[in-house]
């Protein structure tokens, strides 16, 4: 129906709407967002096939399956979220091979990793049990404070709120060991420079906010973080070095 639009940004698709047809908007190659409302059940074959700005989509509570190449092409698509508490049938090729990630509603974790197909992607449940807040004891201590203040792993916090003063050995514990964190709230942080590499190839970070002494952003810091679609650039940065925010396909213009 829409096959081929390449000027189409944006879909709102109306809520009588219970499937969408395979090739619907295949080959809409500027299209950037799309909300598939409450009630719409099935998603055919190439339906957002080589939509390469697509970088982020939110399934309903009543989709009940999703049909191979549905998402073929659609490069930027990283991480999808999912209001439906019984997985869906997916298959080998739904999704591209650049998607990873896929976020549950909270107690739906263990269905979706027992789930044909969907077993292979890192599982994170939307949950406010894993919505931490922690002020560092000492530089190199986060790992052990979110475990001591929060009682959870590293691994399991989907959000952190963090205070104190960091270095490095933190930063590669926000990059390497909190595998399921998406959104990291760093403006009470004592730093003035997010070192070199700090998040990069974090590919499911989606929103930061930089500390509010920050001053410079160092080369390659967010490179390849291919979901962040929004930053808080703090008012004393002044510098941003080379290919900081390389590769960052979802961040457009959603910076503050």
């Amino acid at each position: 129906a829409f096959g081929d639009c390449s000027s189409l940004v944006s879909v709102n698709i109306p809520e009588k709407i219970t499937k969408i047809e395979s090739g619907t908007f295949q080959g809409c190659s500027s299209l950037s967002e799309i909300v598939i409302p409450n009630g719409v059940t099935e998603i055919g074959s190439w339906a957002f096939g080589n939509c390469g700005v697509l970088a982020s989509v939110e399934l309903p509570a009543t989709i009940a399956e999703i049909e191979n190449y549905a998402f073929e092409g659609c490069w930027n698509i990283n991480m999808v979220c999912t209001k439906a508490t019984t997985p869906p049938t997916i298959y080998d090729n739904t999704f591209t091979d650049s998607m990873w990630a896929v976020m549950v509603p909270a107690g739906c974790g263990n269905a979706y990793r027992s789930a044909s197909v969907w077993e292979r992607y890192k599982i994170i449940e939307d949950s406010d049990t894993y919505r931490v807040e922690v002020y560092v004891t000492s530089p190199g201590t986060l790992a052990n404070d979110i475990v001591e203040q929060c009682g959870v792993q590293p691994d399991e916090v989907t959000h952190i709120i963090v205070h104190g003063t960091l270095n490095q050995a933190d930063f590669e514990v926000m990059r390497t060991e909190m595998t399921s964190c998406y959104s990291i709230d760093l403006s009470d942080v004592q730093c003035s420079r997010i070192p070199e590499s700090a998040f990069s190839e974090k590919s499911y970070l989606k929103n930061i906010v930089l500390p509010m002494q920050c001053d410079t952003i160092a080369s390659y810091a967010f490179n390849q973080c291919r979901s962040l679609q929004k930053i808080d650039f703090p008012e004393r940065l002044t510098t941003i070095e080379y290919q900081a925010f390389y590769s960052c396909s979802s961040l457009n213009d959603n910076v503050a």
